[in-house]
Order: C-alpha cells, then sequence, then structure tokens
C-alpha cells in the first residue's frame, strides 16, 4: 500500500512539473474581432488560422462577441484572417473573402494579442500588440 501511494504522489508531481514547463516553454495568441464589416444576409463565420513557415499549423472561428487563444511554441509566425458568409444555417459557406494576415514572432512565456479590425467596405487589417485591447474583457473561449 505504501508503494502505491508513493506511486500516486509521484505521478501527480510529474503531471503538475510538466504541465508548468509547457507553459513556460510556449505564448500565448490572443485574437478577436473588431468593427463591423459587411452586412452579410444570411451570416458569415469569421477564422483565424495560424502557420509557421509553409505549414498550417491550427484554425479556430469566432463570432464578433468572443475571444479565444492559440498555445504558440516560440518562434515567427503568420497569423491569417478571413470570414466565410453562409446560409442561414451557415452548413453551406461560401469560399473565404476579406482576407487580411499579419507577421508575428512569439517568446516563451509571452502573450500577445490579435484584433481583426473589420470595415464596412469588407477590408480588413490585423493588428498585434503587448497589451489587451478592450475586446479582450470579453468573454475567453475555454479550451
Amino acid at each position: 500500500m505504501k508503494n502505491l501511494c508513493w506511486m500516486v504522489i509521484v505521478s501527480t508531481a510529474l503531471v503538475f512539473s510538466s504541465s508548468k514547463s509547457l507553459a513556460q516553454t510556449s505564448g500565448i495568441l490572443v485574437f478577436s474581432v473588431s468593427g463591423r464589416g459587411p452586412t452579410y444576409i444570411e451570416g458569415a463565420i469569421s477564422y483565424f488560422r495560424v502557420r509557421s513557415g509553409n505549414s498550417r499549423w491550427d484554425e479556430r472561428t469566432v463570432s464578433n462577441s468572443e475571444i479565444d487563444r492559440f498555445s504558440l511554441g516560440p518562434g515567427d509566425y503568420e497569423l491569417e484572417s478571413y470570414v466565410r458568409p453562409c446560409n442561414g444555417t451557415c452548413k453551406a459557406l461560401d469560399p473565404p473573402s476579406d482576407i487580411c494576415r499579419a507577421k508575428l514572432s512569439i517568446q516563451a512565456g509571452e502573450t500577445l494579442y490579435a484584433v481583426r479590425n473589420q470595415t464596412p467596405r469588407g477590408n480588413c487589417t490585423l493588428a498585434i500588440s503587448t497589451k489587451a485591447p478592450a475586446a479582450a474583457t470579453n468573454k475567453l473561449m475555454p479550451r
């Protein structure tokens, strides 16, 4: 019984240790949408995609009232954001439109904030900062 208790304690310590070291070796990129883009009669979904080199690293969707995040290893990345207009239920999506991109570098332990600034004409920009924008006070999506 003592050996079993010892194994549980050691296993638990290893899990917490590895979680802590993972957090110290990655950075966080928080992203959100700001502004009002073109009015899509039946709706649209906003996408954020992170690329490292020539490969896609991860992709997520958000609505105008949400923020989300990527956990990234230290390095150089390209963030791409676009919308896909859709029918009323958004089961059928149109091709990507209103595309904007930004390059970023992230360090271990660093948090960066990316905001997709949308205009009524469909133009957009991605602003990357170390300071949290007002949109970051909205609810962060659980991960």
